[in-house]
């Protein structure tokens, strides 16, 4: 390398050297990454089976989870635990429980609530059905605003 270097410094160029990489550096990217559905502090979705209806909601914990909760609240009737079992039980529908997908994360409890309330505004903006009760967090009109012309374009 320092015959090389000495033949390019009279033309002006200099040669750098970089360390080979460290064997340990070569390894450090073969963890398996989390499954999506084992992934905590989510906003999730879950679609009617039987219709166009979709229930927007937040956990810290998986969503697979908070997902067994409704399925059991379902089963067992109890529509005032959850919004999902009340519209399956009223309606007689069907719902898509392997369809339930994450549709954000956010690990702090107040950063859920206003992404869970955005994506409920986002629903309500392009005019989409939802199964929620409610809106969510109570959030700003002009957060509404720009959730309904982000969805329009």
């Amino acid at each position: 390398m320092l015959f090389r270097s000495r033949i390019l410094r009279p033309l002006g160029l200099e040669l750098s050297h970089k360390p080979a990489p460290w064997k340990w550096s070569l390894c450090s990217k073969t963890k398996d990454g989390i499954p999506t559905k084992k992934k905590k502090g989510v906003v999730y979705e879950i679609p009617c089976g039987s219709c166009e209806e979709v229930y927007v909601g937040e956990t810290l914990r998986t969503v697979d989870d908070r997902v067994k909760e409704h399925k059991r609240h379902t089963a067992k009737g109890e529509v005032l635990q959850s919004a999902v079992a009340e519209h399956a039980r009223e309606k007689e529908h069907t719902i898509a429980w392997d369809s339930a997908r994450i549709v954000d994360r956010a690990g702090g409890w107040t950063q859920r609530k206003v992404k869970e309330a955005l994506h409920i505004a986002c629903h309500k903006s392009r005019g989409s059905p939802l199964m929620n009760k409610d809106d969510g967090m109570k959030i700003s009109n002009v957060w509404k605003a720009l959730v309904g012309r982000s969805a329009d374009g």
